[in-house]
């Protein structure tokens, strides 16, 4: 067997096996489909062998590797480079193996971040060394650094207490040591008995729902409640009237995982992004952000996932069913080998006292699977990757290779069913910084997670939520006021304003198995269609696909023949001036050039695009930042701002990616007005900061604290700048 990908596999076992599919598809339950697949032995060799091939190496942590960085690093050290000093020690660490070698590196590591008045950062590296078998006749060092920290830090009576451990620890040794005397005359001329409290901050604090949370829904607001009915199961409403931007939720998964490509960048286990990183006790694969992250992950799942990442990634969502089972203690999973879930109720995935916890099993338990309408063919994969799941825990020992254990593969198809529709991707802001003054913002998946509560609030075209993440917190606000009564809605995907109505019906007809009648369903609403279409060139009025003219009537295929061409290319002129845009040599020509194009792109555009098209927004948007660069910030704000308004036609005035354009017009409308101040150009200043800055700044800023994570480092930047400006305007 050729080394396939998991899903060609999965295909020609299909292709190969059709003929069982009539049998297979008529099985009750998820534990006999996986019992079916064992039970057949060409699927059941057939997905041995595949296993057997993609089994990994397991890459060992190297002691040449480590000893070769560590020395490269302290060489920088010594050199008095930092920064280069920093990045070799976190390689080192890699590569350390646990004990004598990983508190050594950890110490090194402590004195570049003391260099770097990182001090709250080096007491975790020296605290974290010294459990580590630090090497004994080299303590007091570490007990001098970390009294040093402190005393910078204001806590010199904690700071005299390490002081006295150097001391104790030089005692012992029979040596003396000049600086940790000098120290200590410091700490005398110091007052000792008054000692400032630790100034760091918890990036972790917990983000509180409108009204607390509600005690029968645990994670939710206590002004929502929860509703079931035949048709539409269960589902999400207020209890009473809640403002627009309010907190409803504020949830952490059952269960996620990291995808592969954040490996390097982001913690294994709370998904934050990683300053210092701290790698796993044996496998070279994965980080954490701190000693507490790496810890609990071993505890909880990575004990069993270590050395095995990358046959678990390759395998998809499955991976993430793997994880429930694996975090769920195995007594728990037992009490669900003969519960009947086909019945669902309003108590459904309730404790026995009643209450929706979303980090008890049974809310994971009961979510909906849909395998009722699922054609056989799909069930049949997804059966396959669940026994293959089941195998690699029985390989691994983590149960018994038995017939009893398919109560377990049942579970994780049952989960892997259940994640195709409820599972979510968490994300993360992502920062590019342009030679121009605009910073372009993209959000980037980082994550893939089960939110129990957040799956029960069904779907509509247009959602009365906005989701963002706090690591991996679900922040879940309202994007409008909702009266009492009102059943709350997510969106699944498919937005109204981003999909037309065919499409959007298709996509929750396939992987959700409902027809959706939201308000724009039931009208089906093309809205997206009429914005962005070619004109007609008698009366401007939309075409249609057939080049029929909406407004006069009129067919004329040559002029949409004409349309296709000319959009082609002005699409192939825009590319070129991008790409003058990021050449960074001779930057003030090629801008210059970039504009030309562009404004050529834009007429062209213009004389057969309809007025609003997204197209003309982004070339409105790629001006904006031609003339920023070139410091001509008058011109830039009048470009964005054109292209928030396109923005805002196509996806709602309260939309993350309006917030985004807002954003960049802040920044370049900010620059605009300190080249004014520079001019002493009052006029203008009071003109615009009235009519059109004071009011965009407050807007953006509102638009980000509803669509951007909690502690967005955005909302205190754009607090300052309102600030600012309101101060300005009361000194003109």
């Amino acid at each position: 067997m050729e080394c396939l990908s998991w899903q060609e596999f999965l295909e020609a076992l299909l292709k190969k096996e059709q003929k069982k599919m009539t049998q297979f598809k008529d099985l009750p339950t998820d534990r006999k489909r996986v019992e079916f697949c064992l039970a057949d032995e060409n699927i059941n060799n057939s997905l041995q062998k595949w296993l057997e091939k993609n089994i990994p190496q397991e890459k060992q942590k190297l002691s040449g590797k480590y000893m070769e960085l560590k020395t490269k690093g302290n060489k920088a050290y010594i050199g008095k480079d930092n920064n280069k000093a920093l990045e070799l020690y976190n390689q080192a660490m890699i590569h350390a193996c646990q004990g004598e070698e990983f508190a050594l590196v950890l110490g090194n590591r402590s004195a570049v971040l003391f260099s770097q008045k990182r001090f709250e950062e080096c007491i975790t590296d020296i605290d974290i060394a010294l459990l580590n078998n630090f090497p004994t006749d080299k303590l007091w060092k570490l007990y001098k650094r970390k009294a040093e920290a402190l005393i910078k830090l204001k806590r010199c009576l904690q700071g005299k207490i390490f002081v006295d451990k150097a001391l104790e620890e030089l005692h012992r040794l029979g040596n003396k040591d000049d600086e940790v005397t000098k120290l200590t005359e410091i700490l005398i001329s110091l007052d000792v008995e008054k000692d400032e409290s630790s100034n760091s901050t918890t990036s972790g604090k917990l983000v509180r729902p409108v009204g607390e949370f509600n005690p029968t829904m645990k994670y939710a607001s206590s002004h929502l409640k929860r509703c079931f009915d035949k048709t539409k199961g269960r589902y999400i409403i207020s209890d009473q009237d809640i403002l627009k931007g309010s907190i409803i939720l504020s949830e952490t998964p059952y269960a996620a995982v990291l995808l592969k490509p954040m490996f390097k960048t982001h913690c294994q286990h709370c998904f934050t992004k990683i300053s210092l990183p701290f790698p796993c006790y044996k496998c070279i694969e994965v980080r954490y952000c701190s000693e507490t992250c790496r810890k609990a992950s071993w505890e909880e799942y990575h004990y069993f996932e270590c050395c095995r990442i990358n046959l678990l990634d390759k395998v998809g969502i499955s991976r993430l069913a793997m994880r429930i089972i694996l975090i769920t203690p195995m007594q728990t999973l037992r009490l669900f080998e003969q519960q009947d879930s086909s019945k669902l109720t309003v108590s459904s995935g309730c404790s026995n006292e009643g209450c929706y916890d979303s980090k008890e099993y049974t809310s994971v338990y009961h979510l909906v699977s849909n395998s009722q309408y699922m054609i056989a063919e799909d069930l049949f994969q997804y059966s396959c990757a669940a026994l293959l799941m089941l195998k690699v825990l029985s390989r691994f020992s983590y149960i018994d290779d038995s017939a009893d254990s398919t109560f377990i593969g049942g579970l994780i198809l049952r989960h892997i069913l259940q994640l195709v529709c409820n599972a979510h991707a968490i994300t993360s802001l992502s920062y590019t910084d342009s030679q121009s003054n605009v910073v372009e913002q993209d959000q980037v998946r980082i994550a893939t997670a089960i939110y129990p509560t957040t799956s029960l609030l069904n779907h509509s075209c247009e959602p009365s939520i906005v989701n963002s993440f706090q690591n991996e917190r679900l922040i879940v606000k309202l994007t409008r006021d909702v009266k009492k009564g009102e059943e709350i809605f997510n969106c699944y995907g498919p937005h109204y304003r981003r999909m037309e109505f065919k499409e959007r019906q298709k996509i929750l007809q396939e992987q959700y198995f409902f027809t959706c009648s939201c308000t724009h369903c039931e009208q089906g609403l093309t809205s997206v269609n009429e914005l962005d279409c070619f004109i007609c060139e008698k009366c401007q009025g939309i075409l249609n696909d057939q080049g029929c003219c909406q407004s006069c009537r009129i067919t004329d295929k040559d002029r949409l023949v004409y349309c296709e061409n000319m959009e082609q290319t002005c699409h192939d002129n825009f590319l070129n001036a991008l790409s003058l845009m990021t050449n960074k040599r001779d930057d003030q020509l090629n801008i210059k050039a970039a504009i030309k194009i562009l404004k050529r792109c834009q007429k062209s555009r213009l004389a057969v695009l309809s007025p609003n098209h997204k197209k003309l927004g982004e070339t409105n948007d790629a001006l904006g930042k031609c003339y920023a660069t070139l410091d001509n910030y008058e011109s830039s704000v009048d470009y964005v701002t054109k292209s928030v308004a396109v923005t805002e036609l196509h996806f709602g005035g309260e939309s993350i990616e309006v917030t985004n354009e807002l954003l960049k017009l802040s920044d370049v409308y900010m620059a605009w007005i300190q080249q004014l101040i520079d001019q002493k150009n009052k006029t203008k200043l009071n003109k615009h900061l009235t009519s059109q800055g004071i009011p965009m700044i407050e807007r953006t800023l509102r638009l980000v604290q509803m669509n951007k994570e909690e502690g967005n480092e955005d909302i205190a930047l754009l607090s300052d700048r309102l600030q600012s400006l309101i101060k300005l305007q009361h000194l003109l």
